[in-house]
């Protein structure tokens, strides 16, 4: 932990931070990512979808800001995005956050070609929602991300410990695969980095770091009483074996400024808790992962699908199987990424073989189909082998060299339609220039007029054997009008 860095410290990040935001910030606000229906369906809104999309392949790092409501969840939230208005923030009995909100700009990663997506989930035990809403947020909030940072108030106690207690459900609410009975030894290695950050803290923890105290008050207890609370300890520590803990001190001493805290100046906030929020985004920041589930890690694209995934179980009442979700997410962005390179092999393999320069010579059209479909082919196989496997890449290779196969067919068709349609023009042609002479009476009439007719305009008329090439018949004419004797 690093709580006591020094002013100089403290003062870049902070500069670092607000200078580096205010460049790619611009125009960023917070947007709904997950609603709540008011039949208690989810779903994912259409400035998400749009954002995600336009994200695409870009791998990304979900950090999700969760906790109990009115704990100051959103001003956490706002601080990875270097602002005191941003996420809503609220003085008032009534919950701010409702499902699940994003930052809709990302924070591009030092040093790795991802970002980070910030996410505040809405508040747990509200008066609002029932038990089971809470219950399906909270394992929206963990399958979706990579860093998830629990926000509450306060020392650990009982009490604090207690409010965790949906952690022992989790084995029930997630399930890693749809075939087994038992849960999978692994499961924690399909949930997420868990942040604890104890807001207004005022513990002296004599020389001990914020980490050693969260792992003191993880041990578990002697007393009959503690066993609910003890199996909340051991689910925390065994579903999260990467954890730490944060402590922040009041941001303000007056209690009437607390209230209306996003009016302040972040500057006018007490240097001890500046100092600690700046720690606590940095660390957080170097420490996030691209999410990755079962050693896959996801683009955007593949986030918004899983999201899509998990969000229909809930709502058909399922609980959310992480190995069926991610197959049929990869399944699908293995058909996108084939539909692309298809795409693309159309479009360079039409500007190869422009239809307005047929007839071409089939050795031609054969060379270009072949560069293009081995560019293809390389490209097919680098995409899609970290998407699928096996049988499915096999599959999806064999589909995608089918539609290969229709698009290039089509193209020599075209060829051999449009030389078939060249030679039937210069046949006419051939035709008209050998018209018949004209005959005006029975005097004209000779028996040698059509040898002299064709003596006099035709040296030569040479109709070759069709000739092969490929899958192109094909015929030279050779016209040459007789020069007179003198």
């Amino acid at each position: 932990m690093c709580l006591n860095i020094g002013s100089v410290r403290s003062h870049y990040i902070n500069k670092f931070i607000s200078g580096y935001y205010n460049l790619i910030m611009e125009e960023a606000k917070a947007i709904k990512f997950i609603e709540l229906t008011p039949e208690g369906e989810f779903c994912i809104s259409s400035d998400a979808m749009n954002m995600l999309q336009e994200l695409g392949d870009k791998k990304v790092a979900p950090i999700v800001i969760a906790g109990p409501w009115r704990s100051g969840k959103s001003f956490l939230a706002n601080r990875f995005v270097g602002r005191m208005k941003g996420f809503t923030l609220g003085s008032t009995v009534k919950a701010c956050t409702k499902g699940i909100w994003m930052w809709s700009k990302p924070i591009k990663l030092e040093g790795e070609d991802s970002c980070a997506l910030i996410l505040d989930a809405e508040g747990l035990n509200s008066t609002e929602r029932s038990a089971n809403t809470d219950t399906r947020l909270f394992v929206l909030s963990l399958l979706l991300s990579s860093l998830f940072v629990y926000n509450s108030r306060g020392h650990i106690t009982e009490t604090s410990i207690e409010d965790l207690a949906l952690v022992t459900k989790l084995s029930k609410d997630i399930h890693v695969r749809s075939t087994d009975s038992e849960q999978d030894a692994e499961f924690y290695k399909y949930l997420p980095t868990f942040f604890w950050v104890l807001r207004d803290f005022s513990l002296d923890l004599n020389k001990k770091t914020p980490h050693d105290y969260l792992e003191d008050n993880l041990k578990l207890q002697p007393s009959e009483q503690s066993a609910q609370r003890n199996s909340i300890r051991h689910a925390i520590t065994s579903y999260f074996p990467e954890r730490d803990c944060f402590t922040l001190v009041r941001p303000v001493n007056e209690e009437g400024k607390l209230i209306n805290l996003e009016t302040m100046k972040y500057a006018d906030l007490r240097s001890e808790f500046t100092k600690a929020c700046d720690c606590f985004v940095e660390t957080a920041l170097k420490r996030v992962r691209v999410k990755t589930v079962n050693g896959v890690p996801l683009t955007a694209s593949m986030y918004m699908g899983l999201a899509l995934e998990y969000i229909q179980s809930l709502n058909d009442r399922e609980t959310p199987t992480v190995l069926t979700a991610l197959e049929r997410v990869l399944l699908d962005e293995a058909r996108k990424h084939s539909e692309a390179i298809f795409e693309k092999f159309s479009v360079e393999l039409g500007d190869k073989l422009d239809p307005s320069l047929f007839p071409m010579e089939e050795c031609e059209v054969a060379q270009a189909i072949d560069e293009c479909k081995k560019k293809a082919y390389n490209e097919f196989i680098q995409r899609l082998h970290s998407l699928c496997s096996g049988n499915d890449l096999a599959e999806n290779y064999k589909k995608f060299e089918g539609r290969i196969k229709v698009e290039t067919d089509r193209i020599n068709e075209m060829n051999v339609n449009n030389s078939d349609e060249k030679s039937k023009e210069l046949l006419q042609v051939l035709f008209e220039k050998l018209a018949l002479p004209r005959v005006q009476s029975t005097n004209d009439i000779k028996p040698t007029l059509t040898i002299e007719f064709t003596s006099e305009w035709l040296s030569l008329i040479h109709i070759s054997e069709p000739t092969r090439l490929l899958s192109i018949s094909y015929a030279v004419f050779c016209l040459k009008k007789k020069k007179k004797k003198k």
